[in-house]
């Protein structure tokens, strides 16, 4: 179910609240009875030992969701491909890459830790139940899921293309994407 919400001008939002309907059958006296349950769409839970903030890309508004905490996401954009970034309470500017929340399965995404120019490896585990997404953010225990290899003599550089760009080519939002480049001397090899 999407909800559209007004803005102060009556004009449509380009935001929206999602909420997931599930219908079952009632049990025992009430078995020819429907049951409707509504429920938030997204459900974020921080299984980390720190606080997380979350924010969709391009989006000025984030969700501080505190160590141990399971949260509701409201106020999403309209679009289909909902995404996500996670980053380290105050240290809001150095947030993941956006990660899809629509598609079920695993994801790592790396997180800039706090005071230091380290990154940090997190697991994103996007599951159903019922009619809500969860998202839960864990520890990958840095255990990262790619090695890359240069068995060359040659060192060479590689960085992440810019997340901000659509499927057709165009930039979702005016925020500035600046690429890390990643060196790899001959003969070695990186976690990534």
């Amino acid at each position: 179910v999407k909800m559209d919400i007004p803005t102060k001008d009556y004009t449509i939002s380009k935001r929206e609240y999602n909420m997931g309907v599930h219908i079952s059958d009632g049990r025992g006296i009430y078995n020819l009875t429907k049951v409707i349950n509504l429920a938030p769409r997204y459900i974020i839970k921080n299984t980390l030992s720190s606080s997380i903030s979350i924010c969709g890309p391009g989006g000025a508004e984030s969700l501080d969701v505190k160590s141990g905490e399971t949260l509701p996401v409201y106020n999403m954009p309209k679009i289909d491909d909902k995404q996500l970034m996670v980053g380290f309470l105050n240290n809001e500017d150095h947030l993941s890459a956006p990660f899809s929340i629509t598609q079920l399965g695993e994801n790592f995404i790396r997180v800039k830790r706090l005071d230091s120019d380290t990154h940090t490896l997190l697991r994103v585990i996007v599951s159903n139940e019922d009619a809500s997404i969860y998202i839960m953010v864990m520890s990958a225990n840095d255990l990262w899921p790619y090695s890359i290899r240069n068995f060359s003599d040659y060192e060479f550089f590689f960085y992440q293309a810019n997340p901000y760009v659509d499927k057709r080519g165009n930039t979702t939002t005016d925020k500035p994407f600046t690429p890390i480049y990643y060196k790899i001397p001959p003969k070695s090899a990186m976690p990534y």
